[in-house]
C-alpha cells in the first residue's frame, strides 16, 4: 500500500519583508494549497496564460478569414432634373430626382496563394508552443514550491532536535549544579555543562533563523 504523507506548516503573521494576510494567520498550509497559492501569485504563470490566450484568439481570427464575409453597400444620388428616356414620341420617367441604392452580398476567398492556410498553420504552431511553455512554467512553479516546502519541514525538524537538546542540557546543568553544591563533582565539570548548554542554545538560535528563512523563501514563491 502506497504511503500517503500529509505535511503541514503554520503560517506566521509576518516574515520580515513578506506580510501575510491576517485571515491566513495561524492557518495550516498543505503542500497542495501552497502550490495553488503559488499558481495564483506567480507572475510567470499569469504572463504565459495571457500569451496563450492571445495565441488562441489569433488562431480564431485566422480561421474566421476562411468564412464568407457579408458585404453591404449604399449609395444616394441627387439629380437636378428628373431622369427620363425617350423612344420616339414616347417619354418615360426612369427614376425620381433622388435615387438610392442598397446592395448586400457575400465574399468567399477561393484562392489566396496558400496565404490563409500558411497563416493558420503558423497560428496553430504558436498556440501549441505557448501551451508547452505554460506547462513548463507550471512544472517550474511546482518544483520550486516543493523544494521550499520540504526544506521548511527539514528546518523545523532540525529546530525540534535543537530544542530537545537544550531542554536535556538544562536538566543536566541543573543536576550538575546540585552535585557541585554537594561536593560530588568538581567545578570544571559544572563549567563544561554550562558551556555545552550555551552552545546548544546558540545552535537552537541558528536553527530558528534557518526555519524563518525557509518559511520566507516559501512565501516568496
Amino acid at each position: 500500500m502506497r504511503k500517503l504523507i500529509s505535511l503541514f506548516l503554520v503560517i506566521p503573521m509576518f516574515f520580515g519583508f513578506q506580510k501575510i494576510p491576517e485571515s491566513m494567520a495561524g492557518e495550516r498550509l498543505s503542500l497542495n494549497k501552497a502550490i495553488s497559492m503559488a499558481y495564483s501569485a506567480s507572475q510567470s504563470m499569469k504572463k504565459t496564460s495571457e500569451q496563450l490566450e492571445g495565441s488562441i484568439q489569433a488562431e480564431k481570427s485566422v480561421n474566421a478569414d476562411f468564412l464568407p464575409k457579408a458585404e453591404a453597400s449604399y449609395s444616394l444620388r441627387q439629380y437636378q432634373d428628373v431622369p427620363y428616356a425617350q423612344n420616339g414620341a414616347v417619354i418615360l420617367k426612369r427614376s425620381d430626382r433622388t435615387h438610392a441604392e442598397w446592395g448586400v452580398g457575400l465574399i468567399q476567398p477561393l484562392f489566396t496563394g496558400f496565404a490563409l492556410s500558411s497563416r493558420l498553420e503558423i497560428a496553430k504552431l504558436g498556440t501549441a508552443a505557448m501551451e508547452e511553455e505554460r506547462v513548463a512554467t507550471r512544472l517550474n512553479v511546482v518544483e520550486g514550491v516543493k523544494k521550499a516546502y520540504y526544506n521548511l519541514l527539514l528546518t523545523r525538524r532540525i529546530l525540534d532536535v535543537a530544542d530537545e537538546a537544550v531542554e536535556n542540557l538544562k536538566a543536566h546543568e541543573s543536576d550538575a549544579a546540585k552535585y557541585y553544591a554537594q561536593g560530588v563533582i568538581p567545578l570544571n565539570d559544572l563549567l563544561k555543562t554550562k558551556v555545552e548548554l550555551a552552545n546548544a542554545i546558540q545552535e537552537k538560535e541558528k536553527a530558528e533563523a534557518g526555519r524563518r528563512m525557509a518559511a520566507a523563501s516559501l512565501l516568496k514563491l
